[in-house]
């Protein structure tokens, strides 16, 4: 959980929200981890991300049954990695939705180099196992900003355009 201790201005604790956000998007697009599968199967997963998500400068777009996918997604530890795997690694030709940019638009090099120089103008860096283009790969330098200050890499031009590319036209929100 995001602690927000020292935090008073509604930008400052929308930023922090935002980071939290990021970080929850991240866990639930990484392979399936035991712990996730707890989290979810307790809903402290959903609670969690609601409670951070309280402090966001919109409405967080939740209907009924992405609720109840987030609170216990139906599914043992080994059918969530199954299904993981299905869906985002491994497909006839490529996977039904694959969570790397570069499926999505040609010249995947280019668009990981491009990246890669990203994270180095902020001073970050890839977490090791991850592809730069992959999408807990670009959320990653996000989830770790609790100002405003810090928050400068979600409203730069070039970051703000791999995760529209992921994430939909509502990243802006």
């Amino acid at each position: 959980t995001v602690r927000l201790k020292g935090l008073s201005t509604r930008e400052e604790l929308a930023a922090a929200a935002r980071s939290s956000l990021y970080r929850r998007l991240a866990e639930a697009f990484a392979f399936p981890t035991p712990g996730l599968v707890e989290a979810a199967a307790s809903r402290r997963f959903l609670v969690e991300l609601l409670s951070e998500a309280s402090n966001l400068p919109f409405d967080l777009p939740l209907d009924a049954d992405s609720r109840a996918a987030l609170a216990d997604p139906g599914l043992a530890y080994d059918e969530l990695q199954q299904e993981y795997i299905r869906l985002f690694e491994v497909g006839p030709g490529r996977p039904p939705c694959p969570l790397y940019e570069g499926y999505h638009r040609s010249g995947r090099m280019k668009i990981m180099e491009e990246l890669v120089r990203l994270y180095e103008h902020f001073g970050l860096q890839s977490q090791p196992g991850d592809q730069p283009d992959h999408l807990c790969g670009i959320l990653h330098p996000l989830r770790s900003h609790r100002s405003v200050g810090d928050a400068a890499i979600c409203h730069y031009r070039p970051h703000r355009s791999h995760l529209y590319m992921l994430l939909g036209e509502d990243y802006g929100r």
